[in-house]
C-alpha cells in the first residue's frame, strides 16, 4: 500500500491522539481523523471493490465503526493506520462477498415467483397431455 504524504506532526502519534480524543467523545476529533485518513481508506476500499459508490459506503461503515470502537483501540497491538487499514479491508471484503451473493439470491427469488400457484384449467389440460405423451 502506498503511504500517504502527511505534513509534519501528522504521523501515528497524531492519529493516536485523535483516537484518544474520539474515545472521549469529541466529535471534532472524528472530523480531523477523517480528514487525515480518508484518502487511504477510500483508496484501499476502491482497490478491493473497484466501484466508487461501494467504496464510499464502506468508508462510511469504517468511520462509523471507528467511532464506536475508538475506546477499545490498543496502540500496543498496532498503529492507528494499521488498525484503519484492517477495518477497511475487512468491511470491503464483506461488501465484495455480499455483492457476489446478490445475483444468486435474486435468481432464486425470481425462480420462486408464482411457483406455488396452482395451474388453471388450461395448465391442467396441458399437464395431462404432457404426461400422456411422456408415458406413451
Amino acid at each position: 500500500m502506498a503511504t500517504e504524504t502527511r505534513p509534519p506532526g501528522k504521523g501515528d502519534a497524531h492519529l493516536r491522539a485523535l483516537l484518544g480524543r474520539l474515545a472521549a467523545g469529541e466529535q471534532a476529533a472524528a472530523a480531523e481523523l477523517y480528514d487525515a485518513t480518508c484518502r487511504v481508506v477510500l483508496g484501499l476500499a476502491m482497490r478491493i471493490l473497484r466501484d466508487r459508490d461501494a467504496a464510499e459506503d464502506v468508508m462510511i461503515d469504517v468511520y462509523t465503526q471507528v467511532w464506536s470502537l475508538a475506546p477499545s483501540y490498543d496502540a500496543e497491538r498496532g498503529s492507528p493506520g494499521g488498525w484503519l487499514t484492517t477495518l477497511t479491508r475487512s468491511r470491503a471484503l464483506d461488501a465484495l462477498r455480499a455483492r457476489r451473493r446478490e445475483p444468486a439470491s435474486e435468481t432464486m427469488e425470481a425462480a420462486g415467483d408464482g411457483a406455488c400457484e396452482p395451474p388453471g384449467p388450461e395448465g391442467t389440460s396441458l399437464g395431462a397431455e404432457r404426461r400422456r405423451l411422456v408415458t406413451a
